[in-house]
């Protein structure tokens, strides 16, 4: 099986320094996988330099089996969606106007997150944290999207909102969409990732199945996790 997405030797960086080296990773059609590592290990510079939202420094990125050096914007035009840290609402639009300028279904939409229906003809920048994050998810997933590259879906969010959208992202996953997460909570990453990678410094210094290394929770938090733990209710500081 070819895969979604395959990073073949990456390097990447700011200003001609590189500070992701050596990258190998791949995703596959009806996985999630984990990008684990703490504040600074290189996690959200990977996800720019696979998207393309940054062009790498060195290396082969391979999207549906073919090298692409295209920006992120063209890339989305075959498959690819990518869900920031920041939440990418359109403040001043309604959520249903939001929903449409991002080229999905409204009815899609709604049937991903119902939370949103009552909610359609209300000011995005009115929602909630969590609202908009499974607006801007829920856009991502009505689309004819086939990769998903997220970066901390979680980050400020309560545990049961988190939980609505892993369980959403995990349904995409089954139905076929190939999935890269990166995410705080080792935890959550893992109960909902078939496999992962773990960053640090800007290499991976691990990598396997999710069942496996969730039995090492302890271990890699002492050796490579020691800076990512924020609070479990979504209070703290990234």
């Amino acid at each position: 099986m070819t895969p979604l997405l395959q990073a073949e030797q990456v390097a990447a960086g700011y200003k001609g320094h590189p500070f992701v080296t050596g990258l190998d990773l791949e995703v596959n059609a009806g996985e999630v996988v984990a990008l684990l590592g703490h504040n600074g290990a290189g996690k959200t510079t990977t996800l720019l330099a696979l998207s393309g939202d940054m062009a790498p420094l060195g290396g082969v990125v391979r999207m549906f089996g073919k090298p692409v050096r295209s920006p992120l914007h063209k890339r989305a035009r075959s498959g690819l969606a990518f869900v920031t840290e920041e939440r990418s609402v359109f403040m001043q639009l309604t959520v249903a106007e939001n929903i449409r300028l991002g080229g999905a279904d409204v009815a899609e939409v709604c049937e991903l997150f119902g939370e949103l229906k009552p909610m359609l003809g209300r000011q995005a920048g009115k929602l909630s944290g969590g609202e908009q994050q499974m607006l801007t998810l829920g856009r991502a997933l009505a689309r004819p999207t086939k990769l998903l590259l997220i970066d901390e879906l979680s980050l400020g969010l309560a545990p049961l909102v988190v939980e609505r959208l892993m369980q959403a992202v995990r349904r995409a996953a089954d139905g076929g969409l190939g999935v890269l997460l990166v995410e705080q909570h080792v935890e959550d990453a893992l109960r909902y990732s078939d496999r992962a990678y773990v960053m640090r410094r800007g290499e991976v210094v691990l990598a396997g199945a999710s069942s496996e290394i969730a039995g090492r929770v302890r271990e890699l938090e002492e050796a490579y996790l020691a800076q990512s733990a924020p609070a479990r209710d979504g209070r703290a500081a990234r």
